[in-house]
């Protein structure tokens, strides 16, 4: 059952637009359709607004900085780009089209997912976020006790998944480890 939720458009001025969700893993994703498309995010309760601040800030950076397309958050009613209704932060972006890849990933294609990834790690390696001291995001935030895979991993993908990803989580599990807690260059 999808929950209403117009409360989350009212700060935009969307009340009655029509919406899809997308996804449902954490964060609640919606396409929103009115007069241009949309898609919006309403995050858990635990997102603390400097996070969200410094991801809005990153994309636009990444706006700014490359040639990349993300998405553009959208400002509300009264100019900002974050919102809080019932307790949770939202943030609407503009919709880009595209469609998912299939599982017949061509050499071609795989090349320029890894082209893009090498631009956002080439420019996640010069940002720096204003003013940031939110969550390091290591092993401990990945795996450690209050880890959403350890809290509600099983919940929203059922034990059988959870079960089959172990090696790859164990192999992601050494892959942090092993690359410290300095930033080191790509050159």
């Amino acid at each position: 059952m999808t929950p209403d939720v117009t409360p989350f458009l009212e700060p935009y001025g969307l009340e009655s637009a029509s919406t899809n969700v997308m996804r449902d893993l954490g964060n609640l994703v919606l396409r929103v359709d009115a007069k241009e498309t949309y898609a919006l995010r309403i995050c858990t309760p635990d997102t603390s607004r400097q996070r969200l601040h410094t991801e809005v800030d990153w994309l636009a950076a990444i706006r700014r900085d490359t040639d990349l397309l993300v998405p553009k958050p959208v400002a509300n009613r009264h100019g900002s780009l974050i919102s809080k209704v019932e307790g949770k932060l939202c943030v609407l972006f503009e919709w880009l089209e595209g469609s998912p890849v299939s599982d017949d990933l061509s050499t071609t294609l795989a090349s320029a997912i890894g082209e893009m990834m090498a631009k956002l790690h080439r420019h996640a390696l010069q940002y720096r976020p204003k003013d940031y001291k939110g969550k390091r995001f290591d092993h401990d935030y990945f795996f450690g006790n209050d880890s959403w895979w350890r809290l509600r991993a099983e919940h929203h993908l059922g034990s059988d998944a959870v079960s089959r990803l172990q090696p790859a989580l164990a192999q992601v599990s050494t892959l942090i480890n092993s690359l410290g807690k300095t930033l080191k260059s790509l050159a």
